[in-house]
Formats: C-alpha cells, structure tokens, sequence
C-alpha cells in the first residue's frame, strides 16, 4: 500500500512538473528576423561566452532552422546563458507546433521572423499580430528524435 501512495505522489509530481513546464505567452513577428543575412553582432546574443558568433554562426541565415528564431523572454540581454536555447511555440488555434531559438531579447514572450509565425498562424501572421501561444523548452527527444546536439551550440541541427 504504501508504495502504491509514494508511486501515485510521484506520478502527480512529475506531471506537476510537466504541466508547469508549459506556459502561455504573447507572441508577435518583426520581420527584421527575417533577413538571413541579419549580423548576429547586432543582436543580445551577439559575441561574449554565450554568444552565437563566439559558437561559430555570424548571421541569421547561419542558425540550424532559420528561419524558425526570434527574440525571447528568456535572454535577459548580452551575453545571456540562454542565448541558442531552443523552444517548442504551439498556436492551439492550428495545432501546429514548431521549435524556435532564442537569438535575441524580448522584452516578453516573443518576436518571431514572420515566416515563423506563418508557419504557427498558417500563413495569418500580419493579420493576427500578435496572440497568445502555448511554450515549453524543447528537451532531447522531440520531434520523434530528430533533436540532437549541435557540435557548436547543443541546440537543433536539423528538423522536418
């Protein structure tokens, strides 16, 4: 008995966990995501340990699923630990989910290239502007095992 009671606590736990992992935030495009040849010197993740430059990726177009980056909550400004983090955004009124990197700050939630947030609002992002969508950190394992580390960063490479 009592260690069906310490395995259902543990189960509520973990799910607990699971479910605060996930949070709603307001998301917006800027078109200046965009530009593949967008110097990544002019954004927060920039140069520094953390930067994406010091990684070895000089311009947006360089990053593994551009155009799928844009500015977020999460990078407090230069030289962030949380420059290159990658997160799974959701827009429940499509379903579609993609994973997005964090390149540059936020002032909240996030500002996407605008191909991204087509891709998320199917193809309604000027229309739209800004909403709210469903983000949890991607953790290795998503998308069906396609995320695995960068030899640079520890981020996405590839993703369908």
């Amino acid at each position: 008995m009592k260690s069906s009671i310490v395995s259902t606590i543990a189960l509520f736990l973990s799910l607990s966990n699971l479910a605060s992992s996930q949070q709603v935030m307001t998301v917006a495009y800027d078109e200046t995501y965009d530009n593949a040849n967008l110097d990544l010197l002019t954004t927060s993740c920039s140069d520094g340990a953390n930067g994406l430059v010091t990684k070895g990726f000089h311009v947006a177009g360089d990053l593994p699923i551009f155009p799928r980056i844009g500015a977020a909550f999460s990078v407090a400004g230069w030289n962030s630990t949380n420059c290159g983090n990658c997160y799974k955004l959701k827009f429940e009124e499509t379903g579609v989910e993609i994973p997005v990197i964090a390149m540059d700050h936020a002032g909240s939630g996030f500002n996407l290239a605008k191909a991204a947030m087509n891709e998320l609002t199917g193809g309604r992002a000027a229309e739209i502007g800004r909403t709210d969508m469903t983000v949890t950190e991607a953790v290795p394992g998503d998308y069906n095992g396609l995320f695995f580390d960068h030899p640079k960063k520890g981020f996405i490479m590839e993703l369908t």
